[in-house]
Parts: C-alpha cells; structure tokens; sequence
C-alpha cells in the first residue's frame, strides 16, 4: 500500500507515494476524468500535459486526433505518446524528479516558457477552498504555474479524493 519503502536492512515509513504507485489508485474515475479531457482536443490543437496520473492518461485517449501538438514534462505521457504516431510531442527537458516521473527545474521551465497552447491540463496532490491547488514539491509547483502562464486555458485534472486535502506547496 506504499506506507511503507525498502531500505538497506529494513524499512521506513513513506508519506508520500511515487507517481506509479498511485496509478493504481481510483484507476476507473481517472480514465473517465482523462477521457473527457481528450475530448476537448481537436485536431490541430496545442496542449501542455503536466505530470500526473489522470493528466497522463489523456494522451491514451487522443487516438484518431491528428497533428496535436502536445508539450509535457511528464515522463508517464510521453511514453504513452510513443504508440501515437499522430501526436507531434515535445517533452521538456530538466532534471528528472523520480517519485513523480517527471522533469523539473531550469530546463522544464525554460522549455514551457517558449510555447503558447490552447490548453494545460494540470494535476494535483490536493485542493482546498481555503490553501487553492498544492502539490507535495515546490519544483512542480513551478511547472504548473509555467504551464497556466502559457496556456489559454488551464483544466485540473483531478478526482474527489483530492478535495480537502492540502498538499506542502501552494501552486
């Protein structure tokens, strides 16, 4: 259940879960949050797809989509991506951030601050009335506040158990 993470002649306890451990979490409701996200994708398009499970699901559901042209800094959507011939993806370069299979940093940003797309699609670790969108590092906070700066509009992508729950940055 990911509470708990091998070390060298034991285990210590996990607070956080890495991006492909939580796949498996909600499975059915993030295929339905990211197959109605894809569909807002027309061809043509320009999207930003943030790191994430549900965001890195859309790209699965852009089959039939042709010259879409897709920005992402996650690791999970671009291997996705690769069976899709259609798509035109750039993957942002940066350093890599193993728990959440992605790329952050100077070069992920530098990289999202050179594009304008129609639409970001964001994740997040929670969301409340009162803290906004969190995330559990700041590095991703960074990308998702790049990736709104660029896009027309911004979608979180995200299921009702984040809601109420405050991750340690504020995006």
């Amino acid at each position: 259940r990911g509470l708990l993470s091998r070390t060298h002649g034991g285990a210590q306890a996990s607070s956080f879960q890495s991006v492909l451990e939580r796949q498996r979490h909600h499975a059915p409701e993030k295929e339905r949050i990211a197959e109605a996200a894809a569909a807002l994708v027309s061809d043509g398009d320009s999207i930003m797809i943030e790191a994430g499970t549900t965001t890195a699901a859309v790209i699965r559901h852009l089959t039939g989509r042709s010259g879409v042209q897709v920005v992402t800094n996650s690791t999970l959507a671009f291997a996705a991506a690769r069976l899709n011939p259609a798509l035109r993806l750039l993957l942002t370069g940066g350093q890599f951030h193993a728990e959440s299979e992605s790329l952050v940093g100077y070069g992920a940003l530098r990289t999202i601050a050179d594009f304008n797309v129609r639409r970001a699609f964001i994740g997040t670790d929670g969301f409340t009335a009162e803290r906004g969108l969190t995330t559990q590092f700041a590095d991703g906070a960074d990308v998702i506040r790049a990736m709104h700066a660029r896009a027309e509009e911004t979608w979180l992508l995200a299921g009702s158990s984040k809601y109420g729950r405050a991750g340690f940055v504020t995006v």
